[in-house]
């Protein structure tokens, strides 16, 4: 619960549960947030580059953004380190890639 969040670095207002990190092989699905995704389903994030780095460690677990429809565009700038997710889900349902 919430009373088990911590701050992820001295001075961080990102809460985030204490306890052990948890390999990427051990999860079956990853929730992602995002700011914007293009057709191919790569995300925008904040700049951090956090989950790009992690997001490349999943092998074959499905990725899902968590975003607004219309923040699920037809291009954005990407990076050869970009990572595309598996699903979007918007509050207009799920969307795959668009080839």
């Amino acid at each position: 619960g919430p009373q088990s969040l911590r701050p992820a670095a001295p001075r961080s207002r990102l809460l985030e549960p204490e306890g052990a990190v948890v390999p990427p092989g051990a999860l079956d699905l990853l929730v992602v947030p995002a700011l914007g995704c293009d057709g191919a389903l790569r995300r925008l994030g904040r700049g951090g580059g956090s989950y790009d780095r992690y997001l490349p460690q999943l092998g074959e677990v499905p990725v899902v953004l968590v975003l607004p429809a219309d923040c699920v565009l037809s291009r954005l700038p990407v990076e050869p380190h970009d990572v595309a997710a598996t699903l979007v889900c918007t509050e207009a349902g799920l969307l795959g890639p668009v080839a």
